[in-house]
C-alpha cells in the first residue's frame, strides 16, 4: 500500500506543475492523471487523489465533479493502470465595468465555471 501512495502523490505533483502551467496559458485545461490501480479497489478511480473532494471511488466509465468545478472521468490504459481524465476552467477575466459571476459548484461542468457578464451596449 505505501507503494502506492508514493506513486500517487509523484503523479499528482508532476500533474499540479503541468495544470498550474496551463491554466495560465489558457482559458480552460485538460489533463490526463494517470495512476496504479488500488489492488483493493480493482476498476475504480480514487477521487480523494485531489484534495478537494473526499475520499470516493468511481467505476471505470463514470464521470464526477468536484468541488472545483472540474469534470474527472475514470478509465482504463492498461491491466495495472487507470487513466482520470480531467476538465476544467480557469479564472474569468477582470473586465472594468463587467460582472463577476463565481464559481457555482451546483451546476454541472462547465456551467459551474467562474464568469464575467458585460452589460449589453
Amino acid at each position: 500500500m505505501a507503494e502506492w501512495t508514493v506513486v500517487r502523490m509523484k503523479v499528482l505533483f508532476v500533474f499540479g506543475i503541468i495544470l498550474v502551467y496551463i491554466s495560465c496559458h489558457s482559458e480552460a485545461y485538460v489533463g490526463l492523471a494517470i495512476v496504479l490501480e488500488d489492488p483493493e479497489h480493482p476498476g475504480q478511480c480514487l477521487s480523494a487523489a485531489f484534495p478537494e473532494t473526499r475520499e470516493t471511488y468511481h467505476d471505470i466509465g463514470s464521470t464526477w465533479i468536484t468541488n472545483s468545478c472540474e469534470s474527472h472521468s475514470c478509465g482504463r490504459k492498461d491491466e495495472r493502470t487507470l487513466i482520470i481524465s480531467i476538465t476544467g476552467c480557469t479564472p474569468s477575466p477582470d473586465i472594468p465595468g463587467c460582472i463577476q459571476v463565481p464559481m457555482n459548484s451546483s451546476k454541472p461542468y462547465p456551467h459551474c465555471c467562474a464568469s464575467t457578464v458585460c452589460p449589453q451596449v
